[in-house]
Formats: structure tokens, C-alpha cells, sequence
């Protein structure tokens, strides 16, 4: 048996994950490709997946599957778009990581809070956001908040959602 190894980094790594993403939400677009008969994966973090529209754009996620979201955002127009992830790591913390416009490698951030319907992500030594705060109100309504601190104030966006449906418009 021949065994080979194959590693991709730079812009080999953000290639092949362009198409995985791709490849997922062209699945999640086509209902008839998707298993029925798969259970949902069970997580504290289940009630972020599915897509997700207001006035400042959408956003879609892929239920938790082996310890990995994958989601994207979009703004109305498609001025700006936002490849993300969020995996769990072997100590069961959770990452997210944010690839505005694609942009390799991604900005990490690790989940200082996770709970049944609020997830809150920090990276201190980054610009802005430092902090990406997802909740889902009782109305079903996906909100997220990001800020950072700037010399002594807090700068913030928040962004309310509706569950919508994929669309591929």
C-alpha cells in the first residue's frame, strides 16, 4: 500500500477552502442533495445554524458536524462578504474564525461564553471587532453585536436577523 501526504498552505489552503465552502452551501441550497435520514448533530451551539436575513444582509450556518460550523455572511449589494467557521477544539473550546472578502489566514477568536442561545468569541489583540457576540431572542430573531475597546471607548455594531430561507439570489 502506498501512502501519500499531502499538506496545503498559503493560498493553496484558502483555494481548497473556498470550494469546500461552496461545496457545503450548494448542498444546503439543494435540499433533494441532503440526507433526510442523518440525525442533526447534537451542541450547545445548534440554534445559530440556518440562514439568517435583515436590512444589513444575510447569514447562513451549516449545523455543527464533527466539531465544525461553517457559515458566510453577505451585505446587501455584495459589497462585503465574510467566510466563517467555527470549530471545537480536543478541550471542547469553541473557535471562530472570520475571513472577511476571503482573506487568508483567518482572525481567530475564542469563546469566553457559551450557553443555550448567547455565544460571545474575544480576541483582544485584534483591531476590530475584539468581541463577536451571537444570541437568539425569544422572537427568533439572530442577533449579533461586535465591538472593541478604544482608548477607553467601547465602539460597537449590531445586527438583527430574521430566520429566513437559502436563497441562491
Amino acid at each position: 500500500m502506498i501512502r501519500r501526504s499531502v499538506s496545503f498552505s498559503g493560498s493553496a489552503f484558502c483555494t481548497l477552502t473556498l470550494f469546500i465552502t461552496l461545496a457545503l452551501f450548494n448542498t444546503l441550497a439543494n435540499p433533494l442533495a441532503a440526507s433526510e435520514s442523518t440525525p442533526p448533530a447534537t451542541t450547545t451551539l445548534d440554534w445559530l445554524a440556518g440562514c439568517w436575513s435583515g436590512d444589513s444582509g444575510e447569514e447562513c450556518w451549516l449545523r455543527a458536524d464533527g466539531g465544525l460550523m461553517v457559515g458566510v455572511n453577505r451585505s446587501p449589494g455584495g459589497s462585503m462578504f465574510e467566510f466563517l467557521r467555527i470549530t471545537q477544539e480536543d478541550d471542547g473550546a469553541w473557535i471562530y474564525h472570520a475571513s472577511p472578502k476571503g482573506r487568508c489566514p483567518a482572525t481567530a477568536f475564542t469563546a469566553t461564553h457559551v450557553d443555550t442561545q448567547r455565544v460571545v468569541f474575544e480576541n483582544p489583540q485584534h483591531d476590530f471587532p475584539q468581541r463577536i457576540e451571537y444570541w437568539l431572542d425569544d422572537s427568533d430573531h439572530l442577533h449579533a453585536r461586535i465591538s472593541a475597546d478604544r482608548d477607553g471607548t467601547t465602539q460597537a455594531v449590531e445586527i438583527t436577523w430574521q430566520r429566513g430561507t437559502w436563497s441562491a439570489n
